[in-house]
């Protein structure tokens, strides 16, 4: 049950919005097995100059495109599955039209013990 945040520049339209929430949870249900319900994001939009992103980082991040998705997981996957979910989230970003080298993912985990999701 990854915890998504995706921070996005307030251009960006609702339909492209929803496209890139539904293909990165399609990324996360292929690549981690995740459950096609456990759906948990929140959208933040950000206005002219308060995205920020270093233009000379390979890959020529643009700024005024430059998606950030912050995840929130449990420990347990190893680095070559989550390097298959960075795979097949900007697989399926790129598919909606984001540019590979305008995503930035960082993910952040902890233990089961750290998450109440509704009753405790």
């Amino acid at each position: 049950m990854p915890f998504v945040k995706f921070h996005l520049s307030d251009t960006i339209s609702d339909e492209s919005r929803d496209a890139i929430c539904e293909a990165t949870q399609a990324a996360l249900v292929r690549s981690l097995g995740v459950p096609v319900q456990d759906l948990f994001q929140i959208v933040h939009r950000h206005g002219a100059g308060e995205l920020k992103a270093d233009p000379t980082w390979p890959g020529g991040i643009r700024r005024e495109q430059v998606l950030y998705i912050e995840m929130l997981m449990t420990r347990g996957y190893d680095d070559a599955t989550k390097a298959a979910m960075y795979t097949a989230v900007s697989e399926n970003l790129s598919a909606c039209g984001v540019r590979r080298e305008d995503i930035f993912i960082a993910v952040t985990e902890n233990g089961g013990g750290d998450w109440l999701a509704g009753t405790a």
